[in-house]
């Protein structure tokens, strides 16, 4: 029988060591079967980890040390520089959100607007949604998981 060596692994093996390829000029896959099958079980186990992390991501233990880790980071130097630049940003990109949420910001803290529970719940800790930022002080009050529902997050 005749040879062939390996592209992976560099070794000269046996033609009976290379799964058929007809696509091939000499119809055998140019990686031995051992290459292969190293190959294919790195592959499963990145797809499996993949998979893990994804899982794990879903998680509230997750979410509360990517929410720490992020608040970390705001205190950096770094993180602040960029925050400070992202507001900046939000701000001049939204001039109207801005001013309503100053603007209902500031009725609350003077008594002229108090908060309701959840619309959706009944939840007590709620947050403000403005439907039109044309009218600051006409606001939904939303719990945090509501809201997020209505913004598609």
């Amino acid at each position: 029988m005749t040879t062939k060596t390996c592209n992976r692994c560099k070794e000269e093996k046996d033609r009976s060591s290379y799964t058929i390829d007809n696509n091939k000029k000499d119809g055998l896959r140019t990686i031995c079967k051992e290459c292969t099958k190293k190959a294919n079980s790195t592959v499963e186990a990145r797809a499996a980890n993949a998979k893990a992390m994804r899982d794990l991501r879903k998680t509230e233990k997750w979410k509360a040390y990517y929410k720490q880790c992020a608040k970390n980071w705001r205190k950096t130097e770094k993180g602040k520089e960029y925050t400070a630049f992202y507001s900046k940003y939000m701000n001049e990109k939204y001039p109207k959100r801005r001013m309503a949420r100053r603007l209902l910001n500031e009725a609350i803290r003077f008594g002229r607007l108090e908060k309701y529970p959840c619309f959706t719940c009944g939840a007590l800790e709620v947050e403000a949604h403005h439907p039109d930022y044309d009218r600051p002080l006409d606001v939904i009050w939303l719990c945090n998981k509501h809201h997020n529902e209505v913004h598609g997050k």
